[in-house]
């Protein structure tokens, strides 16, 4: 990244803060509310809200109308969590999003994510303005640009993405050998249950979730709060029930009188966010609750992942903000899982599914990162690396920027 920009500035390229408002135009989307949407995971068109998770997209849905629909290739953002995403293909939207469209004619991925996180850095600021300042905000806010012949370089922001990006797969590379994770071959255990599965061949029954007779044990975590802590402190996990970061907000050192038992399940008693807590933890709530399976051969990693999906499947339905889990309301709910030939639970097929799962997951995580890394090493070399794809240099500059985008920006 240094011998890039090193070469940038030699061969006469600079950088200089350029106002936001003279590069991006700022629309309000037309919103609707999810209820007017036919959800499915083959649908084509994603539907953007608030969420600051999985690039703001909380599902994909099958076409509605025209009207509504939003152009792609472009840079969305939601009022309440103030992150921008972007956007590929065309999509609908939620209420509280705006959509950022460029002034320039060179767009694509690799540039919008430069701008991207040059944008990001601002969250706080535009969280800290009101709704309707927020437009007069963007458009005010200044950043710094490589610049190129006095336009802003795009092809060099292509390129500095694209090695961030090897960078960053190497990094993976490096940590998948290391672990051995690159092993992405199933066995015959793990074929057969992935085979039953798709077949429809799996017997599922219902189980009571706590209780004497119950999958798990349950108890309230300790309460730490965070005025308690000290962040970053030590090597114990401190959950705190948040939806990112599989509920750990930092490691911390604290009273031992007061931690959980890892290889179990946290509950998000507000939240409902249940999570396989690994290692011993500290618990930021007392409504939380932790969960341990009473069955030795559910005590892995695999079988504790199937557990929480279930879990989540199963007590999502029924509890929400305003009516809550509990230790004594979760006694009479249940929980569907797998069986084995003698009615028992089938901890072995859980076990071997989700390795499998794994496999696959991390197979597409290597085809990916071998794309980057292969894609990264067709960058072009100065001086014409600088210049747009026709040869020329990008015909943005400070004075058409100020103009109104065309008709084609709708």
């Amino acid at each position: 990244m240094t011998k890039l920009k090193e070469d940038f500035v030699a061969s006469g390229g600079e950088f200089e803060k350029w106002r936001v408002g003279d590069l991006f135009l700022l629309k309000s989307n037309p919103q609707l509310d999810k209820d007017s949407f036919v959800f499915s995971e083959n649908a084509k068109y994603p539907y953007f809200t608030r969420t600051v998770f999985n690039n703001g997209i909380f599902g994909q849905v099958n076409f509605l109308d025209e009207e509504h629909l939003i152009k792609g290739n472009s840079i969305a953002v939601g009022m309440m969590g103030m992150q921008f995403f972007y956007m590929r293909k065309d999509f609908y939207a939620g209420q509280f999003t705006k959509t950022a469209y460029p002034k320039f004619e060179k767009f694509n991925e690799s540039i919008a994510l430069y701008f991207i996180s040059l944008l990001n850095k601002f969250q706080k600021k535009y969280l800290g303005v009101l709704v309707r300042d927020f437009e007069e905000t963007f458009y005010n806010t200044e950043i710094l640009l490589p610049i190129f012949n006095k336009v802003p370089a795009y092809n060099y922001m292509e390129q500095y993405i694209s090695l961030l990006e090897e960078e960053k797969m190497l990094q993976v590379d490096k940590f998948l050998k290391d672990s051995g994770l690159n092993d992405t071959t199933l066995t015959a255990e793990e074929t057969a249950a992935l085979e039953k599965f798709r077949n429809g061949k799996v017997k599922f029954k219902e189980w009571k979730i706590c209780g004497d007779d119950g999958v798990f044990s349950v108890n309230n975590t300790h309460s730490i709060l965070q005025s308690w802590i000290e962040e970053n402190s030590g090597e114990y996990p401190y959950c705190t029930a948040s939806e990112s970061n599989n509920s750990v907000s930092s490691y911390i050192s604290y009273d031992m009188g007061c931690i959980e038992k890892g290889n179990s399940i946290m509950i998000g008693g507000k939240t409902l966010v249940v999570t396989y807590q690994e290692k011993d933890y500290f618990s930021n709530d007392s409504h939380n609750l932790a969960l341990y399976s009473k069955d030795v051969l559910s005590k892995n990693k695999e079988c504790q992942l199937f557990l929480v999906s279930q879990l989540y499947k199963c007590l999502k339905p029924i509890y929400y903000w305003g009516d809550s889990i509990s230790k004594t309301k979760i006694q009479k709910d249940i929980i569907s899982l797998p069986v084995n030939g003698s009615d028992g639970i089938d901890y072995d097929f859980m076990h071997h599914f989700i390795s499998a799962q794994e496999k696959l997951a991390i197979k597409g995580v290597v085809r990916y990162k071998d794309k980057k890394i292969e894609a990264a090493k067709e960058i072009v070399t100065p001086p014409s690396r600088y210049l747009s794809d026709s040869g020329s240099y990008c015909n943005t500059s400070r004075r058409n920027l100020n103009q109104k985008p065309g008709a084609d920006i709708q």
